[in-house]
C-alpha cells in the first residue's frame, strides 16, 4: 500500500470513529514531561500559533530519526542515521524511460541515486532524488535547496535527454 492510501485510510477511520478525530497540522512539539496524576500520565507542550498544554495517557512520536519526542523522554536513536539529503517530487513524466511505471532504483556511477515509485491513479510517479551529503548534526532544512536543485540532480542522475524539465508538472 502506498503511504498516501494508508494516510487516507487513517483519516477515514479517525473521522468516522466514535470520537470523530481530525488531525491538526502545522503544530510544533516543544517538550513533554511524565507525571503520575492518575489516568493522564504525560503532559506535552505544543505550539501552533499559541502555546497549548495537552495531558494524555500516551504520547506517540512519529517525527523521524531526529525525534524531539524521543529526546524529551531521554531516549537515543538506536542504529545509524544517514547523513544524506534526499528530495521528493511527484511528477507526471513524459519520458522514454522503459520502467517509469514500475518501482525502480536508478544509480548513477558518479551522480547519486534516485528511487522511482508509481503513484496511485496510474499517472504520477514519486521520485526520491539523492542530493548532497550532510554534515553531522546538520538537517536538510538547514540547506536552501530549491525545486530547481532537485530537478538538476534528477537530470544528472538520469541523463538530460531522458527527463526533460519542460515535461514535468509539479503538484
Amino acid at each position: 500500500l502506498y503511504q498516501a492510501r494508508v494516510h487516507d485510510m487513517y483519516l477515514d477511520v479517525m473521522g468516522n470513529g466514535p470520537h470523530r478525530i481530525e488531525p491538526q497540522y502545522g503544530r510544533k512539539f516543544l517538550y513533554s514531561t511524565q507525571c503520575d496524576d492518575g489516568m493522564l500520565r504525560v503532559t506535552a507542550e505544543i505550539e501552533g500559533g499559541q502555546l497549548e498544554v495537552i495531558k494524555t495517557r500516551y504520547l506517540i512520536g512519529c517525527d523521524g530519526a531526529r525525534s524531539d519526542v524521543r529526546k524529551s523522554i531521554g531516549q537515543n536513536l538506536v542504529g545509524d542515521a544517514a547523513n544524506q539529503a534526499w528530495g521528493v517530487m511527484d511528477v507526471l513524466a513524459v519520458t522514454d524511460f522503459p520502467d517509469i511505471r514500475y518501482k525502480s532504483l536508478i544509480q548513477s556511477c558518479s551522480e547519486g541515486s534516485m528511487l522511482v515509485i508509481p503513484r496511485e491513479g496510474g499517472y504520477l510517479v514519486r521520485c526520491y532524488v539523492e542530493l548532497d551529503r550532510l554534515n553531522p548534526n546538520e538537517r536538510v532544512a538547514d540547506r536552501d535547496n530549491t525545486f530547481n536543485d532537485l530537478i538538476d540532480a534528477a537530470n544528472r542522475i538520469l541523463c538530460p535527454d531522458l527527463l526533460d524539465v519542460k515535461d514535468v508538472v509539479w503538484w
